[in-house]
């Protein structure tokens, strides 16, 4: 038996190549058969009566997309569909207005930008519901907040308890730690570990600065297992050990075209790790389940899962306990680990010298008390702040969330038929020149006092989301991202990486920087 191995294995690879093969052959045929196709079809409706062309177009779309609005420019593939549009998105909201239809591997779209469209999709949860990828409800688990409707209000109540304001400050020198050792790593990894003062050529050609993605990974995954199980100092190490499983989840989001049951997909990859997550999670629960009943309490969002009760006294199942810590887990690190490298994108290549010097000079000015400045004041510098949301404007992590039409509605003023599936573009809503101006220019001044996006329309800016689903680790986030750059600024002096950034853009936005930190003597 053991000889047929290699024999299979070679075949296996000889028919994936010769699938593959086939698949681009068909996709060039289909590229090139389409784009005669719409010439065509252009040529016949231009010699059509005078609105005899947009009239049969007009019916066309409401009997496929069930709605008027228009549907994307770009060529329509079989099988793939329009998923040239999913690239160009803010190019074709610029070219044909602020909703579109379009179809992605036979499902349609409709997405939609613009303050107005996202209101009304956002504040109205009984005519839009949450909607994701079915292979994201399995990874991360049905029972997650992000996905429920009519227990949604009740366990992001629970969640939010479990990283209020009160637990904040509770936590808050222990996040500065957490930021801390953080940058004590970057210091030492970003240059040549010599005592001289100077760099050989060759030092110099191998030292690029460290990777900040890296150790923001490592810093918002720390904080989130003190939230999550920090009540047991060993239930917050056994949830640490837990990253690098968590981190094969942002590919696996991605990965929506190969077959599920292949082994070696990126979504194949994390539900493997997801089992081993969830083998720590219920460990952790059932010694804590033990230790309930004999009387102890723990203080902490998984304490107050494990302790929430149904108005009929049930309390969640595990597999509920488990959807919940994990996606609170991979939210909770992914995106604001985006924002802080693309903050030190924006700080080291993006901002003028004088707005670096005012901002070096808000942080520095600050009062400490034991080492540390108290939370409020640093919540409360003007100069970081707008740093903060200037950067989550033009490169928000996440740049669009699905709802999904629960019954008939509407929108720009067609009717919008039930079920249909909507992509809200959060980066182009927040790059609108008629609420923000000059919207691509990085510019601190706009939400400082007096600037033009204190007067933005609601639902103009949209970082977090809004309505009843608004991101509910904001203030957590905000927390994490002021305290890491606090530490950055006020303690080393920070110089620009040689390697080059890097933007990626799905499953979560962000730009891949590189920086020198040096210790500066405060």
């Amino acid at each position: 038996m053991p000889r047929l191995v290699a024999p299979l294995a070679i075949t296996t690879v000889a028919i994936t190549a010769a699938a593959a093969a086939a698949s681009a052959a068909f996709l060039l045929w289909t590229v090139r058969r389409t784009r005669g196709h719409d010439a065509s079809t252009a040529a016949s409706e231009a010699s059509l009566p005078a609105g005899t062309a947009s009239a049969r177009e007009r019916s066309r779309r409401l009997q496929r997309f069930g709605n008027d609005l228009p549907e994307a420019d770009v060529p329509s593939l079989p099988l793939i569909g329009h998923a040239r549009a999913l690239g160009e998105v803010h190019a074709i909201f610029a070219r044909i207005g602020t909703a579109f239809n379009f179809s992605f591997f036979s499902i349609d779209v409709l997405a939609v930008a613009g303050h107005e469209n996202l209101r009304r999709v956002f504040s109205n949860m009984e005519s839009f519901n949450s909607a994701y990828p079915a292979r994201w409800l399995e990874l991360f688990g049905p029972s997650a907040v992000t996905f429920i409707e009519k227990e949604h209000r009740r366990i992001r109540n629970i969640l939010n308890a479990g990283i209020s304001k009160t637990s904040m400050l509770e936590c808050y020198a222990r996040i500065h730690e957490l930021a801390k050792e953080q940058m004590d790593a970057i210091a030492l990894a970003g240059r040549p570990k010599t005592d001289r003062n100077w760099l050989s050529w060759s030092e110099c050609k191998e030292t690029k600065g460290a990777q900040v993605i890296e150790y923001a990974h490592r810093f918002t995954f720390h904080v989130m297992s003190v939230f999550i199980a920090g009540a047991d100092p060993s239930h917050e190490a056994q949830l640490a050990t837990c990253r690098h499983d968590i981190e094969t989840f942002a590919g696996a989001m991605a990965d929506l075209v190969f077959p599920r049951f292949w082994p070696y997909t990126p979504f194949n990859k994390a539900m493997r790790a997801r089992a081993r997550v969830v083998k720590v999670v219920l460990g952790m629960v059932e010694n804590r389940r033990a230790r309930m009943e004999a009387g102890e309490s723990f203080r902490d969002l998984l304490g107050n899962l494990m302790e929430y009760r149904r108005s009929d006294g049930d309390a969640l199942a595990d597999n509920e306990i488990c959807d919940n810590v994990i996606v609170m887990l991979f939210a909770g690190y992914d995106t604001t680990s985006a924002t802080l490298s693309t903050a030190t994108y924006f700080l080291t290549h993006v901002l003028s010298p004088s707005e670096r010097t005012n901002l070096q000079a808000e942080i520095d000015g600050l009062p400490l008390v034991g080492g540390l400045p108290s939370e409020d004041a640093l919540q409360s510098l003007p100069l970081l702040d707008a740093f903060m949301k200037e950067t989550l404007r033009i490169m928000p992590p996440g740049k669009f969330v699905f709802r999904k039409a629960a019954k008939d509605a509407e929108i720009n003023g067609s009717p919008v038929r039930s079920g249909t599936v909507i992509l809200a573009h959060l980066q182009t809503t927040m790059l609108d020149e008629m609420v923000f101006p000059h919207p691509d220019t990085f510019d601190l001044a706009r939400f400082l006092p007096g600037g033009s996006a204190l007067a933005a329309p609601s639902f103009a800016y949209v970082a977090f989301g809004g309505g009843p689903r608004l991101c509910l680790g904001m203030q957590l986030a905000k927390l994490k991202f002021k305290v890491f750059l606090f530490q950055m600024l006020r303690f080393h002096t920070v110089e620009a990486g040689t390697a080059p950034p890097v933007h990626e853009s799905f499953p979560v936005q962000r730009a891949l920087n590189s920086v020198y930190l040096t210790t500066r003597k405060v």
